[in-house]
């Protein structure tokens, strides 16, 4: 597996990969994520929760812009011909992300008597698998329109999970390095358990390995949005190019995580991107992404402890 990992990057390197070009997109990150961190504009500007026909322009507006920069490199660096198309597939995939992320319609489900600390709960679990399924919804009707179904992304093969199980170990550790910062201490586990109630009459126990199970699911859905989705939908046009942009856009739904871990996302979509697209499969990321997340929120739990 060693081997065919390197002549994924070597496949890369040759098909889409420049020192160039691999210097002005990390230029475009840096910009992007600098002026973001200067005036807080995730934090002040795009918010999930405010309601109106605002809110979706802002939201939008904030993935899609860097993006289309992205795109606008990769056009200068090696003329993309159908441009347009292109174009198009982006705005699809900025306003599918837009959509999951701020629909709020699960609010409705949520009685407005409950405790404070029972409607918290109520809205962590009820938003996390409504985002979820909506990642994964309105993309498998695109890809079904769009791509055969042998190139989602979702083949499982057992060969090569060795080496996965060696770099399992490996975020493992990092996780645990994580851990150590106070910056990760501060924001995992992203459910407060301590602040939350007994909602449908579950312990704080339960409600922990509840919200975990549905925590993976979101990286699954995650990945299946970001290595499956969009790396096999802008592959239509831009073969393994598009990875670039799908790891633009990943880097943007980090900017109001820890600064280590935003910035460091941008790699890691790229790395993730290079394993999905030469592997056909985006299972792999899935078991690395569910091992560093699990793992970081129950290092920073027994820190708390």
């Amino acid at each position: 597996m060693r081997i065919f990992l390197l002549s994924y990057f070597k496949s890369f390197y040759k098909e889409a990969w420049s020192f160039k070009l691999f210097l002005q997109m990390l230029f475009l990150a840096i910009f992007f994520f600098a002026l973001n961190q200067a005036f807080s504009i995730k934090k002040e500007y795009v918010s999930y929760i405010e309601m109106g026909g605002l809110k979706y322009l802002k939201v939008w507006l904030f993935f899609f812009i860097p993006m289309f920069f992205t795109l606008l490199l990769l056009h200068k660096h090696q003329t993309i011909p159908q441009f347009k198309k292109v174009l198009q597939q982006v705005l699809i995939v900025s306003l599918c992300y837009t959509l999951a992320v701020s629909y709020r319609g699960f609010y409705e489900f949520i009685p407005e008597n409950l405790t404070r600390g029972r409607a918290y709960t109520a809205e962590m679990f009820l938003s996390s698998v409504t985002r979820s399924l909506l990642l994964i919804g309105p993309t498998l009707l695109i890809l079904k329109w769009k791509i055969p179904k042998s190139s989602w992304g979702l083949k499982f093969s057992k060969k090569g999970w060795s080496i996965y199980l060696s770099l399992g170990l490996l975020v493992i550790a990092m996780a645990w390095l994580a851990s150590q910062n106070a910056a990760f201490t501060n924001f995992y586990p992203m459910y407060k358990a301590r602040l939350s109630g007994d909602w449908l009459g579950l312990g704080m126990e339960s409600r922990i390995y509840i919200w975990e199970g549905i925590y993976a699911f979101n990286f699954y859905a995650v990945e299946f949005f970001f290595r499956g989705f969009m790396v096999f939908f802008l592959a239509q046009y831009l073969g393994s190019r598009g990875i670039w942009i799908m790891a633009m856009m990943y880097f943007t739904i980090h900017f109001s995580k820890p600064e280590a871990e935003a910035i460091s996302s941008y790699f890691g979509g790229l790395f993730l991107g290079i394993l999905s697209f030469y592997s056909k499969s985006i299972y792999g990321g899935v078991f690395l992404h569910i091992a560093l997340a699990l793992s970081v929120d129950f290092f920073c739990l027994m820190l708390r402890v």
